[in-house]
């Protein structure tokens, strides 16, 4: 399946270790647990994961919020990536 997909990365860091994705978010208030991030918010970052692992075949992708009104980062989870995606594009 293939799907025409438009977004903006806030930051985008490509090092030895991988490729690194932040999205900022200035949500009042932020949640502090990435079980309560906005399923939208989650659904876009596991979009964008996708799109660069094939852009970085290889490289390992993690994705993170950084919730401005706080100030703090959150790391999204894999297994949480993987659940908004597979929700949204059923393989």
């Amino acid at each position: 399946m293939h799907a025409v997909l438009r977004g903006v990365v806030d930051r985008l860091l490509v090092d030895g270790d991988g490729v690194r994705i932040v999205d900022f978010k200035s949500d009042r208030p932020s949640p502090r647990d990435a079980a309560l991030a906005p399923q939208p918010y989650v659904l876009q970052m596991a979009l964008y994961r996708a799109v660069l692992r094939t852009i970085f075949p290889g490289q390992a992708v993690s994705c993170a919020l950084l919730w401005t009104a706080t100030p703090h980062v959150m790391e999204l989870p894999e297994s949480l990536l993987d659940a908004a995606l597979s929700a949204f594009w059923p393989t």
